[in-house]
């Protein structure tokens, strides 16, 4: 009996862990598309403003749909037009930075699981850059 029970608990162990490593693998790829998602959203929204202000590590974006406004709030990157609405752009995210060095912003963001996203993203040179810092 013992044997019986013990083989029945080997082959469902045999079984689940395929589930379990495609599960794990899932979440990384998940995290990987959520920032290509997001990158490529803030490439087109960059290149259609006017003007670019950074204040309080917000990136504030002058857009002819409104005020476009990214920030980090509590573990997740938001977005916000006319400090209305909060569409999630990114989950479980520890910190969040908008640098602005010559015509290209990086933004820099660190997962709460500790792999760090950075993307350069070339800024016309007809936009506008203000520094509320």
């Amino acid at each position: 009996m013992s044997f019986f029970i013990l083989s029945i608990v080997i082959l469902f162990i045999g079984t689940i862990t395929p589930f379990v490593r495609l599960y794990l693998d899932d979440s990384t790829l998940l995290d990987q598309m959520e920032w290509e998602n997001f990158i490529h959203q803030i490439k087109i929204e960059i290149r259609e403003s006017s003007s670019i202000e950074l204040k309080n590590n917000q990136l504030r974006l002058s857009h002819p749909d409104g005020l476009i406004q990214y920030e980090k709030f509590d573990t997740i990157l938001r977005r916000r037009v006319d400090n209305k609405g909060h569409e999630v752009l990114l989950y479980h995210v520890k910190s969040a930075q908008f640098i602005v060095e010559d015509s290209y912003i990086t933004i820099k963001v660190l997962h709460q699981n500790g792999k760090t996203y950075e993307k350069k993203i070339f800024m016309p040179n007809q936009i506008i850059f203000i520094d509320k810092k």
